[in-house]
């Protein structure tokens, strides 16, 4: 005689975490029990006259699905990862669309059904199972045993073990008990199931629940000693008894849905909310919840713990209420199109708006964070001041070429995929471009920043006083750069992975300076706008735009650019430095150059079509390409210098050449060139032009050449040759000098030694 089996919790005992044991030891003449830890499941015994034995359901080590009839008891197992379904078909119960393994079995002579799952991913389907068929079906019992198995139960009171690895269990109608198992289980209620028992044991483990689609739902969430209890208030009322689960997820559906969580359940589980559609109230319990309008205008209201508000695209006007905790409002925006969010204090509120597509706004108090992804499209999502005692900024732009701009507190901006545009505004922010070709901005009165560029080209752009002047500096600080302001208002911006910084001093007299190291790490561009300023670059290949003023602009190591642009500008080039293009534009301007202090340099000077070419053949060589400049002022510095002008620079620029220490020769070109011979025992030959030569010391020999020069010898044993042209020549000095006048009317001061020839008129 077999039995028939009748199942039924004993709630009072057990907990969660272990796996069943069956059969359990009992006495004899008792029912038999299956045990999962302390709770014990109890099945009744009723005698089956005319059955066989009991017969436990055997699984052989290479079958697939098997099946049998044991007694009125239908049995069916896996030993892989294989689907299991009991369907109903002409009366005739079917596994997987076949009679059991025992023959055909009519649907209404089974009383029990058991279910065992492969090691595998099962998919254990029991919804076909119609009791208006199976008539006598009271018992039913599955166990998935290992795998990721999705298991659906029948319309009837199940129990449903899940067994180890990721499992899916949707119970369905009936008064259901679930034990989810190991890893990390999700158990499913949906509209129209019965009250429910779910365990969650071991893993993090998620119960869903789904409202009705057309109807508002009233669910709330208490404590329950140790467990949590979630109930349906109106429609079909109905309960879950949940414990040992990580989450409870429920999502509302249709109507306007009501969700109240209370207090107590934050170190028992996480609540997430979605109304779906609909105007829904959701109150969050004491823990991190997460509340998701949906369609409609919502209202949502955190309590305490750290709670995430969401908005969605399509989402409704809605008010958010974070309440105690650290609480976030997340907005995302359309994934296809351009949003333009803007974000204002109201109050001691803020007020946040789409003012395109379809408008909305969202009524936000007591929350601290909000974070808005602008996702696809060319967004604009904008913050104002005000904001920094109500709530932080993060915003991202997501794909597009966005422009963001910050509020008055310590915002995260994040440009996403894109050429986007970044701007900080007040406070001290983190300013991301990430990929694409980013422009990040510091305008004066903001903050100390942090600057990322990331992937593509990208350029940090600081914009200095309009009034006052400013004194940046830029550093090499590691692998990253530093700027700093050292006057007015003090700040830092703290800059990696940028290629490009445009620093615009705007009006006052400024001074921006680069340093050695940068050539690496960025490539400096400085304008100085209005005013006096003084640029220096780095070592690398730097542009220096003076602007509106009389400026000074050195370029320093590496190959620069520098503009003098309106106003008397000197642009200088010092030993060390590269090739550099220098244009002084509007203005009189000068072009210094620098040689070395200690070896002796070979200077060229010619035209080239409307500019001027100047070379250093020797040493390092070097190259400036010269345009709408008025004066060349070299300085040779020390050693043996030869610097050699060709003729046709009158119109383009005049020479200034400044022999410096040792015995140098200069040599000069049609316009009207000053010489200054320094120390040692130079040569000078002025070549065409009004030239003035002076030799400052030493023996040095002085050839006006054609025009009318000034040549002076300081007092040395010079030799003087005027040349043509009516030239002035001073051989003053108390020695014996040479003067020959040469052609023209020449006027000489001399010295009774001096020996003065050819046309000389001496007026001492």
């Amino acid at each position: 005689m077999t039995q028939e089996i009748t199942m039924h919790l004993d709630p009072t005992r057990g907990r969660s975490g272990q796996r069943p044991t069956f059969p359990m030891p009992q006495a004899p003449g008792s029912p038999p029990r299956l045990a999962w830890g302390g709770r014990i499941i109890v099945f009744s015994a009723v005698a089956l006259a005319g059955a066989a034995a009991p017969v436990v359901l055997a699984q052989p080590a290479h079958a697939a699905v098997t099946s049998q009839l044991n007694g009125t008891a239908l049995l069916a197992s896996s030993d892989a990862a294989d689907p299991i379904s009991i369907t109903c078909v002409g009366g005739q119960a079917k596994v997987n669309g076949a009679d059991p393994g025992t023959g055909p079995v009519a649907c209404s002579t089974v009383t029990a059904l058991s279910i065992g799952g492969g090691p595998g991913a099962n998919v254990i389907d029991l919804s076909g199972v119609d009791p208006a068929a199976f008539t006598a079906l009271v018992d039913v019992q599955v166990d998935a045993d290992a795998g990721d198995d999705t298991v659906t139960g029948t319309p009837l009171a199940d129990v449903i073990l899940g067994g180890a690895d990721r499992d899916r269990i949707v119970a369905g109608r009936g008064r259901d008990v679930i034990f989810a198992g190991d890893s990390d289980d999700v158990m499913v209620w949906n509209n129209g199931d019965g009250s429910d028992v779910m365990e969650g044991q071991t893993g993090n483990d998620v119960v869903e629940v789904n409202g009705s689609v057309a109807d508002a739902d009233a669910f709330t969430v208490n404590t329950n000693g140790g467990r949590v209890r979630f109930d349906r208030t109106n429609l079909v009322p109905f309960d879950l008894d949940i414990n040992g689960v990580e989450a409870l997820n429920v999502n509302g559906g249709g109507g306007n849905d009501t969700f109240d969580g209370s207090p107590g359940l934050a170190p028992l589980i996480d609540l997430t909310f979605a109304g779906g559609d609909g105007d829904d109230t959701m109150v969050g319990g004491d823990g991190d919840d997460t509340l998701i309008g949906n369609r409609g205008s919502d209202t949502k209201l955190g309590r305490a713990g750290a709670d995430l508000l969401v908005w969605n695209n399509g989402d409704g006007s809605d008010l958010m209420e974070g309440e105690a905790g650290t609480d976030t409002v997340q907005v995302n925006g359309s994934v296809a199109d351009a949003d333009a969010f803007t974000v204002n204090p109201n109050g001691a509120r803020v007020r946040f708006d789409r003012t395109n597509l379809v408008p909305f706004t969202l009524d936000i108090g007591t929350s601290e964070n909000l974070a808005v992804n602008g996702n696809g499209g060319n967004d604009i999502i904008a913050g104002a001041a005000g904001l920094a005692p109500l709530i932080r900024l993060g915003f991202s732009g997501g794909d597009g070429d966005d422009t963001l701009t910050g509020g008055d507190g310590g915002d995260v901006l994040a440009g996403g995929i894109g050429d986007d545009r970044i701007t900080g505004f007040r406070g001290s922010d983190q300013m991301l471009g990430e990929a694409g070709d980013d422009r990040m901005t510091w305008n004066n009165g903001d903050g100390s920043d942090l600057v990322e560029g990331a992937a593509g080209t990208d350029t940090v752009e600081v914009n200095g006083s309009a009034a006052d002047a400013d004194a940046f500096t830029v550093n090499p600080n590691g692998a990253r750069v530093r700027f700093d302001r050292t006057n007015l208002v003090p700040f830092t911006l703290d800059i990696g992975t940028s290629e490009n910084l445009a620093v615009n001093g705007n009006g006052g007299n400024d001074t921006i300076a680069g340093a050695a190291g940068l050539a690496p790490l960025i490539r400096l561009g400085f304008s100085g706008g209005d005013g006096d300023d003084t640029l220096t670059g780095g070592d690398g290949g730097d542009v220096l735009a003076g602007g509106i003023g009389n400026d000074r602009i050195t370029g320093f190591r590496g190959s620069d650019q520098m503009l003098g642009e309106a106003g008397d500008d000197r642009m200088t080039w010092n030993n060390g430095d590269g090739s550099d293009l220098v244009e002084g534009a509007a203005g009189t301007d000068t072009v210094e150059v620098n040689g070395s202090q200690t070896d002796g340099d070979r200077f060229t000077v010619i035209p080239n079509g409307g500019r001027v070419r100047f070379d250093r053949i020797n040493l390092v060589p070097f190259r400036l390409d010269i345009a709408d400049a008025e004066l060349l002022d070299l300085d040779s510095a020390g050693g043996d210098d030869v610097a050699v002008a060709a003729s046709g620079l009158k119109n383009l620029i005049d020479l200034a050449f400044d022999g410096g220490s040792g015995d140098d020769r200069m040599v000069g070109s049609n316009g009207d060139d000053l010489f200054r011979g320094g120390p040692g025992a130079d040569r000078m030959f002025g070549a065409a032009g009004e030239d003035t030569l002076g030799g400052q010391g030493g023996e040095d020999r002085l050839d006006g050449g054609r025009g009318a020069d000034r040549l002076d010898g300081a007092g040395a044993r010079d030799r003087f040759a005027g040349g043509g042209g009516a030239d002035r020549i001073d051989a003053r000095g108390q020695r014996l000098e040479v003067v020959d006048c040469g052609g023209g009317n020449d006027k000489v001061n001399a010295d009774v030694l001096d020996l003065v020839k050819n046309n000389c008129e001496v007026v001492n």
